[in-house]
Protein backbone atom coordinates (compact mmCIF):
# COMPACT_ATOMS: atom_id res chain seq x y z
CA UNK A 1 0.00 0.00 0.00
CA UNK A 2 2.83 2.35 0.87
CA UNK A 3 4.46 1.67 -2.50
CA UNK A 4 1.26 2.59 -4.36
CA UNK A 5 1.25 6.01 -2.65
CA UNK A 6 4.79 6.56 -3.87
CA UNK A 7 3.71 5.65 -7.39
CA UNK A 8 0.72 8.01 -7.18
CA UNK A 9 2.97 10.80 -5.91
CA UNK A 10 5.26 10.22 -8.90
CA UNK A 11 2.30 10.41 -11.27
CA UNK A 12 1.16 13.63 -9.57
CA UNK A 13 4.59 15.18 -10.08
CA UNK A 14 4.68 13.99 -13.69
CA UNK A 15 1.30 15.66 -14.27
CA UNK A 16 2.20 18.84 -12.39
CA UNK A 17 5.40 19.52 -14.35
CA UNK A 18 3.67 19.77 -17.77
CA UNK A 19 0.89 21.91 -16.26
CA UNK A 20 3.43 24.34 -14.87
CA UNK A 21 5.31 24.30 -18.19
CA UNK A 22 2.10 25.07 -20.12
CA UNK A 23 1.31 27.99 -17.81
CA UNK A 24 4.88 29.25 -18.10
CA UNK A 25 4.81 29.10 -21.92
CA UNK A 26 1.51 30.97 -22.02
CA UNK A 27 2.88 33.56 -19.61
CA UNK A 28 5.99 34.09 -21.74
CA UNK A 29 3.88 34.32 -24.91
CA UNK A 30 1.72 36.90 -23.11
CA UNK A 31 4.78 39.01 -22.35
CA UNK A 32 6.02 38.74 -25.94
CA UNK A 33 2.58 39.71 -27.25
CA UNK A 34 2.43 42.70 -24.91
CA UNK A 35 5.86 43.90 -26.05
CA UNK A 36 5.30 43.35 -29.79
CA UNK A 37 1.61 44.15 -30.25
CA UNK A 38 -0.45 45.31 -27.26
CA UNK A 39 2.06 47.99 -26.35
CA UNK A 40 1.93 49.42 -29.86
CA UNK A 41 -1.87 49.26 -29.93
CA UNK A 42 -1.96 51.20 -26.68
CA UNK A 43 0.47 53.78 -28.03
CA UNK A 44 -1.59 54.12 -31.23
CA UNK A 45 -4.74 54.68 -29.16
CA UNK A 46 -3.14 57.49 -27.16
CA UNK A 47 -1.17 59.10 -30.00
CA UNK A 48 -1.56 62.84 -30.43
CA UNK A 49 -0.93 62.82 -34.18
CA UNK A 50 -2.20 60.67 -37.03
CA UNK A 51 1.35 59.96 -38.15
CA UNK A 52 2.36 58.66 -34.73
CA UNK A 53 -0.81 56.59 -34.45
CA UNK A 54 -0.27 55.09 -37.90
CA UNK A 55 3.36 54.23 -37.11
CA UNK A 56 2.40 52.33 -33.94
CA UNK A 57 -0.64 50.63 -35.45
CA UNK A 58 1.51 49.48 -38.38
CA UNK A 59 3.99 47.89 -35.94
CA UNK A 60 1.17 45.99 -34.20
CA UNK A 61 -0.43 44.83 -37.45
CA UNK A 62 2.94 43.67 -38.80
CA UNK A 63 3.45 41.54 -35.68
CA UNK A 64 -0.03 40.03 -36.01
CA UNK A 65 0.59 39.17 -39.67
CA UNK A 66 4.02 37.69 -38.95
CA UNK A 67 2.54 35.60 -36.10
CA UNK A 68 -0.42 34.39 -38.21
CA UNK A 69 -2.94 36.01 -35.87
CA UNK A 70 -5.23 37.20 -38.65
CA UNK A 71 -8.12 34.72 -38.56
CA UNK A 72 -9.87 32.13 -36.44
CA UNK A 73 -11.22 32.22 -32.90
CA UNK A 74 -9.64 32.06 -29.47
CA UNK A 75 -12.52 30.06 -27.99
CA UNK A 76 -12.52 26.36 -27.29
CA UNK A 77 -15.90 25.29 -25.97
CA UNK A 78 -18.39 28.16 -26.31
CA UNK A 79 -17.91 30.53 -29.28
CA UNK A 80 -18.22 34.23 -28.50
CA UNK A 81 -18.19 37.07 -31.03
CA UNK A 82 -15.65 38.94 -28.89
CA UNK A 83 -13.11 36.17 -29.52
CA UNK A 84 -13.29 36.35 -33.32
CA UNK A 85 -9.70 37.08 -34.36
CA UNK A 86 -10.62 37.61 -38.02
CA UNK A 87 -13.12 40.36 -37.23
CA UNK A 88 -10.71 42.05 -34.80
CA UNK A 89 -7.86 41.94 -37.33
CA UNK A 90 -10.06 43.34 -40.14
CA UNK A 91 -11.09 46.16 -37.80
CA UNK A 92 -7.42 46.97 -37.14
CA UNK A 93 -6.62 46.90 -40.87
CA UNK A 94 -9.53 49.26 -41.60
CA UNK A 95 -8.33 51.64 -38.89
CA UNK A 96 -4.85 51.47 -40.43
CA UNK A 97 -6.29 52.25 -43.88
CA UNK A 98 -8.11 55.29 -42.51
CA UNK A 99 -4.92 56.57 -40.91
CA UNK A 100 -3.08 56.31 -44.23
CA UNK A 101 -5.50 58.67 -45.96
CA UNK A 102 -4.17 61.99 -47.19
CA UNK A 103 -4.27 64.21 -44.11
CA UNK A 104 -2.76 67.33 -45.64
CA UNK A 105 -6.15 68.77 -46.59
CA UNK A 106 -7.81 67.85 -43.28
CA UNK A 107 -8.77 70.48 -40.76
CA UNK A 108 -7.60 70.12 -37.18
CA UNK A 109 -11.11 69.01 -36.21
CA UNK A 110 -11.12 66.25 -38.86
CA UNK A 111 -7.70 65.07 -37.70
CA UNK A 112 -8.93 65.00 -34.12
CA UNK A 113 -12.02 63.01 -35.16
CA UNK A 114 -9.83 60.41 -36.90
CA UNK A 115 -7.79 59.98 -33.70
CA UNK A 116 -10.94 59.77 -31.56
CA UNK A 117 -12.38 57.10 -33.84
CA UNK A 118 -9.14 55.14 -33.62
CA UNK A 119 -9.18 55.34 -29.84
CA UNK A 120 -12.77 54.10 -29.76
CA UNK A 121 -11.75 51.21 -32.01
CA UNK A 122 -8.76 50.18 -29.90
CA UNK A 123 -9.93 50.84 -26.35
CA UNK A 124 -12.97 50.38 -24.16
CA UNK A 125 -13.87 51.27 -20.59
CA UNK A 126 -13.32 48.51 -18.03
CA UNK A 127 -15.54 47.70 -15.08
CA UNK A 128 -13.57 49.96 -12.76
CA UNK A 129 -13.53 52.89 -15.19
CA UNK A 130 -10.04 52.29 -16.55
CA UNK A 131 -9.37 51.87 -20.25
CA UNK A 132 -8.63 48.43 -21.68
CA UNK A 133 -7.52 47.37 -25.12
CA UNK A 134 -10.17 45.70 -27.24
CA UNK A 135 -8.82 42.29 -28.25
CA UNK A 136 -9.90 38.66 -28.15
CA UNK A 137 -9.20 36.85 -24.89
CA UNK A 138 -6.14 34.59 -24.91
CA UNK A 139 -4.97 36.16 -28.18
CA UNK A 140 -1.32 35.75 -27.18
CA UNK A 141 -1.72 31.95 -27.41
CA UNK A 142 -3.56 32.00 -30.74
CA UNK A 143 -3.76 29.68 -32.75
CA UNK A 144 -2.72 27.15 -30.07
CA UNK A 145 -5.49 27.89 -27.56
CA UNK A 146 -7.37 24.57 -28.11
CA UNK A 147 -4.16 22.56 -27.70
CA UNK A 148 -3.32 24.34 -24.45
CA UNK A 149 -6.89 23.93 -23.19
CA UNK A 150 -7.08 20.19 -23.80
CA UNK A 151 -3.56 19.50 -22.51
CA UNK A 152 -4.38 21.38 -19.30
CA UNK A 153 -7.60 19.38 -18.97
CA UNK A 154 -5.82 16.04 -19.42
CA UNK A 155 -2.94 16.81 -17.07
CA UNK A 156 -5.32 18.42 -14.57
CA UNK A 157 -7.48 15.29 -14.44
CA UNK A 158 -4.40 13.09 -14.08
CA UNK A 159 -3.14 15.31 -11.27
CA UNK A 160 -6.50 15.27 -9.51
CA UNK A 161 -6.88 11.49 -9.78
CA UNK A 162 -3.36 10.88 -8.54
CA UNK A 163 -3.90 13.16 -5.53
CA UNK A 164 -7.43 11.92 -4.70
CA UNK A 165 -6.24 9.00 -2.53
CA UNK A 166 -4.16 11.40 -0.43
CA UNK A 167 -7.21 13.63 0.11
CA UNK A 168 -9.38 10.77 1.39
CA UNK A 169 -7.22 10.06 4.40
Amino acid sequence: MKNSYGCLASVAILALVPLLALWAVQGIWGLVFNMNCAGYLSRAATATSIELAEENLTQAVAYLEASNMTSGHTWVVIPKPTDDVGYWFKNLKEAQRQLKQDTKNMTELERSNVLMKLRETLETRGNNGSTELVMPSMISSHPYVPIFFWLKCVFGVILFLSLAPFMVK
